[in-house]
């Protein structure tokens, strides 16, 4: 998208556009054509076979502006950077035809499965692909005699350059071209994609004594040549169900809050699901979620929470899905009698059997509690805490201990540090025990559903006279109990439904945006009595 190496600057970027799974630029190339390059990621939420593709279009479509037609020629490459982080790293490529589809493949030619190298994988193949229709050319070599050859002539040669080497070696590019001929003002489009395959996505330890190689989901629906050429040709179909996505989410946005809200909202969606890795198989799923910006942790609790709205919207069964490896390891694998933070370093799923993971405790604990028991309610699906009522009782113990008067450890906000007597994690804590009410009651334990609700009653009252600085005007939650003068903002209390609390009748407007005022607020009053309850500003999540 840059200029061509030499050029003169004579394309002006005029508008860029974003839905939830589009990203769309508009230029000016000299005042003569109108281009427009869609990105799009599509994203598949109740169809897994769909959804297990890691791949994406892009669909460059140009017309005249000017009143005049023009010849024109797309040209568009990528590099070998792509297959590896490592820049030294030997990498090896082929060019072929299917299915009316022309695509380079290339590959780190030393697979090293389950590495990374600067956050790049190195393992699995990549595939840069274009319809081979007439006017399209090809070539691999060197960047700059590839992009030369387009600059001077307008296509490529259909080489293919058999020295395979590293990537910063005469830095090999793998060229797509496209004549489109003569445009005038009806415009005309090339389509191109780019896709990732793995054989195994990640390394797990599960109930097994050693870990395991788990499968990409995608090898349940396809072999590895054809799923190039069936996401080429899903294109119109993947168009027609991203506009009904993008609409779905802008309109219950606007409906729920507003345009500014839909604009939060369509920005999260390719960032939730740009993380997660499907794999195993049809009949058993498991979503993996990389920790993306931070340091690569995989299947973190604190990072699974915040996405716990969008999988509620979009499809429930992505709790279970994701949930799944955290239950399964932790079960048979990690030590301490609290939820673990993570299962390792992405793609290394392979736990804590130390348990010297991240100390999060109080807050990983009131996390699954809360989004075990949220699927449940959403699916119906009470034998779910049923079979996972072990670990949980385990963890509530825990929550008994500590939520009152929370230790010295960290909270999501890691980058703040220990801190001892945390108001935020004290209610998270409150609100995890008053949802192990509702799942004691839901498995046929009525006695220890009675002990959660009066558990979690003392711990309020006792937040309630520690936690709040009624000095304040109005009055605020403090940092820590007792620290006038400090203030945090209670995040916990600001997670969708089913509020654990109350669990009372969703609206359409609950399940795209829960706040304190409209879910959390009201059951604590009735908790406490009417009034009772601290004054927190509203805030809304997706």
């Amino acid at each position: 998208m840059g200029d061509a190496p030499g050029a003169e600057a004579l394309v002006n970027q005029t508008s860029l556009k974003y839905t939830s799974t589009r990203s769309i630029f508009t230029f000016n190339v000299v005042n003569k054509v109108q281009m427009t390059v869609e990105f799009l990621s599509p994203v598949y939420p109740d169809d897994l076979r769909r959804q297990s593709v890691t791949s994406s279009y892009i669909n460059v479509s140009v017309k005249s502006i000017d009143g005049k037609t023009h010849s024109v020629q797309i040209y568009s490459d990528v590099s070998g950077e792509w297959a590896s982080g490592d820049n030294g790293a030997i990498i090896q490529w082929e060019s072929a035809s299917n299915d009316v589809v022309r695509y380079h493949k290339f590959y780190r030619q030393d697979q090293q499965p389950f590495t990374e190298s600067n956050e790049v994988a190195s393992w699995g193949n990549w595939y840069w692909a274009t319809g081979d229709l007439h006017g399209v050319s090809y070539q691999i070599g060197s960047d700059t005699d590839v992009r030369s050859q387009f600059l001077n002539k307008g296509s490529l040669t259909g080489e293919i350059d058999t020295n395979f080497r590293a990537v910063r070696d005469r830095w090999p590019v793998f060229g797509l071209a496209r004549d489109l001929g003569f445009v005038a003002g009806t415009a005309k489009s090339t389509l191109f994609t780019i896709g990732f395959a793995q054989e195994d996505a990640i390394n797990f330890q599960g109930k097994e004594y050693n870990p395991r190689s788990v499968p990409s989901l995608w090898r349940a629906y396809f072999n590895e040549k054809d799923l190039v050429t069936f996401f080429y040709n899903d294109f119109d179909y993947a168009t027609h169900y991203a506009n009904d996505l993008d609409l779905r989410i802008v309109t219950d946005s606007e409906e729920a809050v507003g345009p500014h809200y839909a604009t939060i909202t369509t920005l999260a969606v390719r960032q939730v699901f740009g993380a997660l890795s499907f794999t195993n198989t049809e009949d058993s799923p498991l979503v993996f979620l990389k920790e993306i910006s931070s340091n690569s942790d995989i299947q973190t609790v604190d990072v699974i929470f915040p996405a716990l709205p969008i999988f509620l919207y979009l499809n429930p069964d992505l709790i279970k899905w994701t949930l799944e490896p955290l239950l399964e390891n932790g079960q048979h694998h990690y030590p301490n009698n609290w939820a673990q933070h993570d299962l390792g370093t992405f793609p290394n799923a392979v736990g804590h059997p130390k348990g010297d993971d991240e100390p999060m405790p109080l807050e990983e604990c009131g996390n699954m509690v809360v989004m075990m028991l949220a699927y449940a309610k959403r699916k119906h699906d009470d034998q779910y805490l049923a079979d996972n009522w072990e670990l949980l009782e385990q963890w509530a113990g825990y929550l008994i201990q500590d939520a009152k008067i929370p230790a010295n450890q960290l909270s999501t906000d890691d980058f703040a540090g220990h801190l001892a007597n945390q108001t935020n994690l004290a209610i998270k804590g409150i609100i995890a025990l008053k949802a192990m009410s509702e799942i004691a009651n839901m498995t046929g334990h009525g006695e220890d559903a009675s002990n959660y609700t009066k558990i979690a009653r003392e711990y309020l009252d006792f937040w309630k006279e520690h936690g709040i600085d009624r000095k304040n005007n109005p009055p605020r939650t403090m940092l820590q109990y007792d620290s006038p003068g400090t203030y945090g903002r209670t995040t916990h209390t600001h997670k969708p439904a089913p509020n654990p609390l109350s669990l009372k009748k969703r609206t359409k407007k609950e399940d795209v945006m829960l706040t304190w005022t409209v879910i959390i607020r009201p059951p604590v009053q009735r908790l406490l009595g009417q009034g009772a309850g601290p004054r927190l500003h509203p805030a809304g999540h997706l």
